[in-house]
């Protein structure tokens, strides 16, 4: 088994739903309009095959949505999203999951991120920022997961083929399914291993994934 490197997808992830969405309440509840029909936007945007400005894209179809001008939807979304990101300073994140870090770090295995939102001022929120050979969002591709550019832009930037790339996400549907697709290991946090699964390992937390992990690479840690 050679894994050269490993990718976290971040909400729900790096720290639990569970606590991503008591933090949120209030902000949906606030901004149920807005929560609604940015979701549903972003539902039909996973279905597009081909977009030239995903940016734009996204104004474009939110402006139309609000009655608004693009512009006018495109600085909301931004500061909407700030505003979410804020919620989440001091959140507790999953368990093992530093010491699965310092791990990989020191068998000199590359970390990288791939989020379908914004990452980098994230990190500095949640109390992450350092150690990581890239932080990719896929709107900067364009296109969502499941899709497989992002997977495949993410293992470009890290320099290692995906064969060699192990994702790590809670999603079975955007991450377990778009990592397999874009040919990389898939390991899937979650409480219950889902029916059939294609995830190469089901985990429930961090040191579980290390114990797999560890176990499975040769003493070089490669």
């Amino acid at each position: 088994m050679e894994i050269h490197a490993v990718v976290f997808d971040v909400d729900g992830t790096l720290y639990p739903n569970s606590a991503m969405y008591r933090r949120s309440l209030w902000y949906g509840l606030k901004n149920a309009g807005f929560v609604r029909r940015f979701s549903r936007i972003r539902k039909q945007i996973r279905s597009i095959t081909i977009v030239e400005d995903y940016h734009d894209m996204q104004a474009a179809l939110l402006g139309e949505a609000l009655g608004v001008p693009r512009d006018s939807a495109r600085q909301m979304i931004s500061d909407k999203v700030h505003t979410w990101e804020d919620l989440l300073h001091g959140i507790t994140l999953v368990k093992g999951l530093r010491r699965f870090l310092q791990q990989l770090d020191d068998a000199g295995i590359p970390r990288g991120l791939l989020s379908d939102f914004p990452v980098k001022r994230k990190m500095d929120i949640v109390g992450l920022p350092d150690g990581w050979a890239c932080k990719l969002s896929s709107e900067d591709v364009g296109y969502l997961k499941p899709h497989p550019a992002p997977f495949r832009a993410v293992c470009t930037e890290l320099g290692v083929q995906p064969e060699h790339v192990l994702y790590v996400g809670n999603s079975y549907s955007y991450d377990v399914i778009g990592s397999k697709n874009a040919g990389m290991w898939a390991a899937h946090l979650c409480r219950k291993p889902r029916k059939d699964s294609i995830a190469d390992v089901t985990f429930s937390d961090y040191t579980e994934l290390g114990e797999w992990l560890f176990s499975r690479i040769d003493g070089s840690g490669r």
